[in-house]
């Protein structure tokens, strides 16, 4: 720290830590947004799906059963439990180069 003081290195110094803390911020600015919408898609997925499977089985005249509907209900949630378990297993590499 002397030798920086000493040879009067400073502002020449705290301009490239402000840049690679700027880069830093975006960085961490970026993978806050990815992950809000991962995890947006990730909890409204299933939900959506479930929907979809409903909406076109009415469309297609087809009358619902409350049973039926129990045992669709049950079908979505599986396929979200794999889904979920799929997702905790994909490996995000840092952008920031930390390892």
């Amino acid at each position: 720290m002397q030798m920086i003081k000493f040879y009067a290195w400073e502002q020449p110094f705290r301009k490239e830590v402000m840049a690679a803390r700027a880069n830093e911020a975006q960085l961490l600015k970026d993978s806050t947004w990815w992950m809000a919408l991962f995890g947006m898609l990730l909890f409204s997925g299933p939900v959506m799906v479930a929907v979809f499977c409903f909406g076109a089985y009415a469309l297609a005249g087809q009358p619902l059963s409350t049973a039926g509907a129990y045992t669709a209900l049950a079908l979505c949630e599986c396929c979200s439990c794999c889904m979920y378990g799929t997702t905790t297993q994909l490996v995000i590499p840092n952008p920031a180069g930390g390892g």
